[in-house]
Parts: structure tokens; sequence; C-alpha cells
């Protein structure tokens, strides 16, 4: 008989989620700051840049929408890869996580919690 008894890995990624939620506080006054380290590593991965909105760079960004830019539909090695280049940006410690079970995905079509 199979039980369902969670690894001693499963929800790793709550260290890393955590941190770089307290790490996103620096930022809770200087968005602008913010959506420019987030270009940047969007940038320096070759990966669209999603805060545009009619032609031009959007200036303001919620904590929310920083966590769907690595909590979409997109590949492991992409949400790995925007996790280090911001969390590294961010001066965030903790290992990126490497498994995801648990976290709900974002549909990527302007997945934005905020109102523009």
């Amino acid at each position: 008989m199979k039980t369902n008894i969670q690894t001693k890995n499963s929800f790793n990624w709550t260290h890393f989620y955590m941190e770089f939620a307290n790490k996103l506080l620096l930022y809770k006054d200087n968005r602008p700051g913010l959506l420019e380290l987030i270009k940047k590593v969007f940038d320096d991965l070759e990966i669209r840049y999603p805060f545009i909105d009619n032609g031009n760079p959007m200036d303001d960004i919620c904590p929310f929408t920083v966590f769907g830019c690595f909590n979409k539909g997109i590949s492991n090695e992409n949400r790995m890869g925007l996790m280090d280049g911001m969390g590294r940006e961010l001066g965030v410690k903790a290992p990126i996580p490497t498994e995801f079970d648990g976290i709900p995905v974002l549909n990527n079509m302007k997945a934005w919690f905020f109102w523009i």
C-alpha cells in the first residue's frame, strides 16, 4: 500500500521564497530601481522582458508580479535562471529551488497583479 508521505526535500522552495520576499522590501520605495534590476536579469538571460505597456517600459510593479516573473508557465530552466539572477541581484543567499511542487503557476499573458 502506497502512502502519501512527503519527502524531506518537499517544499524546499519556501526558504528561497521567504528570503526573496524579505529582500524585495528594500525596493518598496524604489520600484523603478526594482524594474531596472528585473530588466537586467531578463536581458542577461535573453528572455523577452514582459513589463512593457503600449510599447513603453513600465515604471511601477508590485511584489506579487515580481514573483509572477518566475511562477509562470515557462521552462524550469528559465524559472531557475530568473530566480538565480534576481536572487543574486537582491542578495538572496538561500539556494534556488530545483523542484516546484505546490507552487501554482500563472497564465503567461500579462500575469500582472496591478492595474495600469
